[in-house]
This record gives C-alpha cells, structure tokens and sequence, in this order.
C-alpha cells in the first residue's frame, strides 16, 4: 500500500509577502518623506548616530550593533528564543529606505517652517500605517520591531503602546549618546506608536475578512 505523503505547510504565503512588502514600502516612504523635511531624524537614528560618533564607526556598523543588541533582548523576554532572521528583515528595510530616498528625491518639499509640518504629518502617518500591515504579515520583523513585539508578549500591553515605549528609550538615549534630535525626532518618537496601534486594529479586521 502507497501512502501519500503529506504536503508540506510552505513558510510563507502570497498574501503575507504582500502584506510585508507593501507594509515595508509604506513604512520606509513615511521615513524618507521625515527626512526630507529636515526636521529631525527618528530617535533610533539618532541613536546610530550617536553611536558611531563616539566610537568613530560607520552608521551601518552601530545600526547591525543596535540590531544585535536587540535580538538578545528580544531573547532574553522570550526566556532564550532569539530570533537572528530579524537581522535579514533589517536588511531589506535598509534597501527599502534607499529606494524611497531616490523616490522622493524628485519632490520639493519649501522650507518654510509652517509648509513642513504637512508633510511631516503625512511621514508618520505613512510610518504607523506601514509598521501596523508589516507586522500582520506574520513574516520576521526587524529587530527593533521584534524587540517590541517582545514586550507585548510578555506584558499586557498593545502594540501602539509598546512602540511608544520603545521609542521614547530611544529618545533619551539618543540624548545621553549627544545624538542628533531635532523638534521632528520628538514628533516622530510620540506619535507612530499611537499610530500604529490605531492601524493595527484596522489591518487586523480588513485581513481576517
């Protein structure tokens, strides 16, 4: 008797492919569109920055040392399950960043202050809507994005206020590090997190239909 054999379960799906690309997309376009109004950096940015300041090392350098870090801390909430295929999806939102960089390099945005804040508006908005898709995709977040998934799975907290959570650390030890923050990183560091847990909840009943 032939017995046929079971299919096995792929690692991935087509829907969660274009939730986490598209996600990723949006997510990188809200950045760069913060970038280019000059404001300020995000504040774990400012931390790469500062970072690679005070030990005179590349900013790709501090970043990938960031990421490690968190995936350690990321593990240890986990009780030892660390996740270093974070590090992949670190990757990608780095090439992400460069395509949307050049994207919105055709754009002018007038650097008269009260023509800026629209569009830093339109950035973290952009910046909440991506981060909530790309993580419903259930494919590995990046690092720091791990590292707040973390929290929510050992306390009862949402993502928004995880993020929030995480952001503001980030806020002061860009500050103890000397890195750059501007009124835009402040911005940036108290309204994504809200943000995004605002559209977590809307992903999450759009995608389950």
């Amino acid at each position: 008797m032939v017995l046929c054999k079971k299919r096995e379960k792929p690692l991935f799906t087509l829907s969660q492919l274009l939730c986490f690309f598209s996600g990723i997309f949006i997510l990188q376009m809200g950045v760069a569109i913060q970038v280019r109004t000059e404001l300020g950096l995000g504040c774990w940015d400012s931390v790469n920055l500062g970072i690679s300041k005070l030990f005179n090392s590349s900013i790709s350098l501090a970043s990938f040392t960031v990421g490690v870090i968190m995936v350690i801390l990321a593990g240890v909430i986990r009780k030892g399950r660390f996740r270093f295929t974070t590090l992949i999806t670190a990757f990608c939102m780095g090439f992400g960043t460069d395509i949307c960089l050049f994207i919105t390099s055709f754009f002018t945005i007038s650097s008269e202050s009260w023509r800026v804040y629209p569009f830093l508006a339109l950035g973290i908005l952009l910046a909440g809507i991506g981060f909530a898709l790309y993580l419903q995709s259930g494919l590995p977040p990046n690092a720091l994005d791990d590292f707040t998934l973390a929290l929510t799975e050992r306390y009862p907290i949402d993502i928004g206020k995880a993020k929030l959570v995480v952001d503001i650390s980030g806020l002061l030890i860009a500050f103890l590090l000397k890195g750059p923050i501007g009124l835009g990183t402040i911005f940036i560091t108290l309204l994504v997190g809200p943000c995004a847990g605002v559209f977590n909840k809307v992903w999450k009943s759009i995608l389950r239909k």
